[in-house]
């Protein structure tokens, strides 16, 4: 992982409208130094789901949990060392809040789709301690804040950061969440460091031992241009809290940083290009919409049947039912 980047270069925000270092089970351990040589990665990234599983009452009708288990695994299908994130909020429930059985299969429905790792948000705490320790304990992917500390240990709730391989390379997945939300959500029942310094330490401290950083934040895109001034070793965000999708990707510093809207209605991509020292040297980013052309995967949807999922969909197309976080 190389420290070199550019100067800013200011990308486009699309609005589309359709369609610390405390880390008390870090997954992996850091090997002496990354794999050498060039290397591509693909990275889909989801935010802000809400727990939304079916595609929104609206026409067009976009989303649905189907839907998205399609698309993924038609990438999987067709490219090389792909991960599959979320940057939060998309482990509440918001039509069954509180729901102890619908957080746990909505934490499963992240298995059946083999996320690789998902932050959360602040808004994901408005479920409870209790029942999001039981999504955790259910969950087969690292869930991921840096900065949040469970008021029951003193340590993070699940783990800070993740390191995974994709072709041989390490790739880190570091955590950030909202302080404000998470504090107000939580009546300030719960420590939340300041993220940028939390996040300064982690990167100082991993940053030899791995090939690419991926940020999954949930800060907002003020917060995260930010982190990408400060923080040059970043390669990726993908950001969270807005519910807007970014085409092109904003590049700050050399930090890329997508977003894929909200209520599961939309999938990014983004294909990295990294040289021989751990540089981006060229990326392409896409956005897709979960609209009636892709087909429910049929696994998918016969789990979703059996499991008792609840079939929570939005009013219409970027409606939150009456809820606004």
């Amino acid at each position: 992982m190389s420290s070199s980047k550019g100067w800013i270069r200011p990308g486009i925000l699309w609005v589309v409208v359709l369609g610390v270092v405390a880390c008390s089970t870090p997954a992996a351990t850091p090997s002496p130094t990354p794999a050498p040589g060039p290397f591509s990665l693909t990275v889909l990234y989801t935010n802000d789901g809400w727990g939304y599983t079916e595609p929104c009452a609206c026409d067009p009708a976009v989303g649905g949990l189907a839907r998205r288990a399609a698309y993924i695994r038609s990438v999987r299908e067709s490219a090389t060392n792909v991960l599959l994130v979320d940057s939060g909020d998309s482990l509440l429930t918001l039509q069954r809040m509180g729901d102890r059985e619908q957080g746990k299969l909505l934490a499963e429905a992240f298995n059946q789709m083999g996320y690789d790792g998902v932050a959360l948000g602040g808004m994901d705490f408005r479920m409870g301690f209790d029942i999001l320790r039981e999504q955790i304990e259910v969950a087969g992917f690292p869930v991921l804040s840096a900065n949040t500390l469970d008021p029951q240990t003193g340590d993070v709730f699940d783990r800070a950061y993740e390191v995974v391989e994709r072709g041989g390379h390490r790739v880190a997945l570091i955590g950030l969440t909202d302080p404000k939300i998470a504090a107000e959500v939580t009546q300030d029942q719960m420590q939340v460091l300041e993220p940028v310094s939390t996040l300064v330490d982690i990167v100082a401290a991993i940053k030899e031992d791995v090939d690419a950083i991926v940020v999954l934040s949930h800060l907002g895109a003020m917060y995260d241009i930010n982190l990408g001034q400060v923080v040059p070793e970043i390669d990726l965000i993908v950001s969270g809290k807005d519910r807007e999708v970014y085409l092109p990707a904003l590049d700050v510093n050399g930090a890329l940083i997508v977003s894929a809207g909200s209520r599961g209605e939309y999938v990014g991509r983004i294909d990295l290009d990294f040289d021989v020292e751990g540089n981006v040297v060229s990326h392409h980013a896409q956005v897709q919409a979960l609209a009636d052309e892709i087909a429910d995967d049929p696994d998918m949807r016969r789990w979703m049947a059996q499991s008792g999922l609840f079939a929570a969909s939005a009013l219409k197309s970027g409606e939150s039912g009456g809820f606004t976080p």
